[in-house]
């Protein structure tokens, strides 16, 4: 059997699976094809939808994206699916983006209709909080709720637009109608989470401009303490996430592992780590005149730190 390729974590995966297919094992399970019709509504009562040529159309499940086109000069676009539930969106310049759910059955055609309502597109930005550094790679979604200006989002929709900030953290939203408030919320990895409210009016986002600020992730704060309850200080405490342990068994994937984040105690015996993933973490402190390592587990949220009380061996 052929070895498969090693591969870095992306990202926003902590874990790795391998699939090897082999020639004798079963092939995708049959499907059947969407036909995703996308129209705008039509300007009066009595005259037929506005085709929308060149919408971008993606299906999707809980697994991520199992295919992709584009509708043709009749607003039309079809695709081949695996038997199975999902959910088909499409986006278009100068339109607020629209999802639908629909069922695919094996042999079957599945017909879908999607209807998008003009908007208006604006470019935003993501950085870290701290530095003001762009954040490539960041999960952009703008929601139809929140409040800004004393207006509040009444409309319940799925999302304007879904999409990524590039190399340099900047994001493009394709559209969102005028007067509508929406919120622009953003996560990324090593971060927390993002959220900047916004009206459309007058054919620009207020306020403005759009910059998303990430702080950084969740933190491990704690206390390494003697026996006898006294402080102790430089001890080096580093911290690793639980599920690398469980790597230990993958050999494609141990030398991908993160390599774990250290520190110092202060004189109080305190020390920080932040930047972290949520998540459950495993706490190390150690000193050379200790006989054994002190160990104890965190588990991280973005909510606030995690607190650790470490004793040191005597």
């Amino acid at each position: 059997m052929e070895t498969p390729p090693r591969q870095a974590f992306t990202s926003e995966v902590d874990a790795l699976v391998w699939t090897t297919v082999r020639a004798d094992q079963p092939g995708p399970a049959a499907g059947g094809t969407v036909v995703v019709r996308v129209s705008t509504p039509a300007a009066r009562k009595d005259a037929p939808p506005r085709a929308v040529a060149g919408a971008a159309v993606v299906a999707s499940d809980e697994c991520g994206e199992h295919g992709e086109a584009v509708t043709d000069a009749e607003g039309v676009a079809r695709i081949q699916l695996p038997a199975g539930a999902y959910t088909v969106r499409a986006d278009a310049d100068r339109f607020a983006g629209e999802e639908q759910d629909v069922t695919v059955e094996a042999g079957q055609q599945a017909r879908v209709t999607i209807t998008l309502e003009q908007g208006v597109p604006f470019d935003g930005t993501v950085v870290d909080d701290e530095t003001d550094s762009p954040i490539p790679g960041a999960s952009v979604s703008v929601g139809a709720h929140g409040a800004v200006g004393g207006f509040m989002s009444t409309t319940f929709r799925s999302p304007y637009a879904r999409t990524k900030s590039d190399a340099k953290g900047r994001f493009h939203v394709n559209g969102v109608p005028e007067g509508q408030v929406a919120t622009v919320e953003v996560v990324a990895s090593g971060h927390g989470g993002g959220a900047f409210p916004l009206r459309l009016l007058g054919g620009q986002p207020s306020p403005s401009p759009v910059v998303v600020r990430l702080p950084l992730g969740g933190a491990v704060t704690g206390l390494v303490r003697a026996a006898d309850g006294h402080a102790v200080s430089n001890a080096t405490v580093y911290v690793m996430p639980a599920a690398s342990e469980e790597l230990r068994g993958n050999p494609w994937a141990i030398d991908e592992m993160r390599e774990p984040a250290a520190t110092r105690t202060t004189e109080d015996g305190r020390f920080r780590l932040k930047g972290l993933y949520p998540g459950r973490w495993r706490v190390r402190a150690s000193r050379p005149d200790w006989p054994g390592p002190v160990d104890a587990t965190a588990d991280l949220s973005l909510e606030g730190p995690a607190r650790v009380l470490m004793t040191a061996p005597k």
